[in-house]
């Protein structure tokens, strides 16, 4: 076979060989091909969740600066390690004491648009059972900013939400820490109380007038994990007014009343006309207990089932939660 060379001083081959131009493309393909393998792809901006109303939620792929609007996801996302990052909180919002130093932004009722739209965070995030995807979607567009909303309902969703929020802020073993620290509480209070018989309850959230907790709460459902039968739970409304001669003929066993921080028994009751005639004030079983660890679904919810299983059960609970 001949061969020669062509202008280019290129040897190539002539006859029936095959042309260098084809060779040449073939490993340029070859080239090509191992580069694109050697290649690491870029890391996608964004990513979509599903959010507790079921709104499909865009995301940064890195939130730097996130805004909460109610107290129970300011609790976590300092308890998860990412205070910093917090540059707007709710009204609400006082505990751990540093959030008393955070911008206040409103919430989701009535939020403060110029500051949050000033404030260029990346997210806005919150805990309400109350708060509709019309609602979220509203803030979204009114500040041009993320809204992912969660809706705990029951005590196992709060472990949960907080293994939400460590996914979206990148901490996922500090989230899964706290998550595991509330099942383990709510493991250990229920292996106390197996086989206890549960005890009458009534919960005032307010007086006067004076209501309750109905059923469907997650309040109530926290009484009732914690060895109680919350004598309201047929009640259809969150928190129905409650009369007092139906508290008399139901006549609790123990009487709670969630109230700011201060703890142990409340005086008050016994001296309220007619309480006397209640099983609860004559046998002393009436508890204040602090309403954050029982109203807020947060990293504290599991001292809050420990606060009520003591209140309702305190010979199984020999230790005082304050302690």
């Amino acid at each position: 076979m001949m061969q020669r060379r062509n202008g280019e001083g290129v040897r190539v081959r002539s006859g029936t060989g095959v042309p260098l131009s084809i060779v040449l493309v073939a490993l340029a393909g070859c080239v090509n091909r191992d580069t694109a393998r050697n290649t690491v792809p870029a890391a996608p901006q964004t990513r979509t969740l599903a959010d507790g109303v079921g709104r499909a939620v865009t995301l940064p792929a890195k939130v730097d600066t996130i805004i909460s609007l109610s107290p129970s996801t300011t609790e976590t996302i300092f308890v998860i390690g990412c205070g910093e990052r917090l540059v707007g909180v709710d009204t609400s919002s006082d505990y751990p004491k540093d959030a008393l130093a955070i911008a206040k932004m409103g919430d989701f009722g009535k939020p403060n648009l110029e500051r949050i739209v000033a404030s260029q965070a990346d997210l806005i995030v919150g805990a309400s059972s109350t708060v509709s995807a019309a609602t979220a979607n509203d803030l979204q567009r009114r500040t041009h900013t993320s809204v992912f909303t969660q809706q705990p309902q029951t005590v196992d969703d709060v472990p949960r939400n907080i293994e939400e929020l460590g996914t979206i802020l990148g901490v996922n073993k500090k989230a899964e820490q706290v998550a595991e620290s509330i099942r383990d509480t709510v493991r250990t209070v229920e292996r106390r109380l197996r086989g206890v018989p549960r005890r009458s309850v009534f919960i005032e959230i307010w007086n006067p007038p004076l209501m309750t907790t109905g059923g469907g709460t997650l309040l109530n459902e926290l009484v009732e994990r914690a060895g109680g039968k919350n004598i309201a739970a047929d009640l259809k409304q969150p928190f129905p007014n409650f009369s007092l001669e139906s508290l008399l003929e139901a006549n609790p066993d123990v009487y709670i009343v969630p109230r700011g921080d201060t703890m142990g028994a409340i005086d008050d009751v016994a001296q309220r006309p007619h309480y006397q005639k209640l099983k609860a004030v004559q046998q002393k079983r009436f508890v204040r207990v602090p309403s954050d660890l029982v109203f807020r679904p947060g990293p504290r919810i599991g001292r809050g089932l420990y606060w009520l299983a003591w209140a309702i059960h305190p010979e199984q609970f020999p230790v005082h939660p304050a302690k």
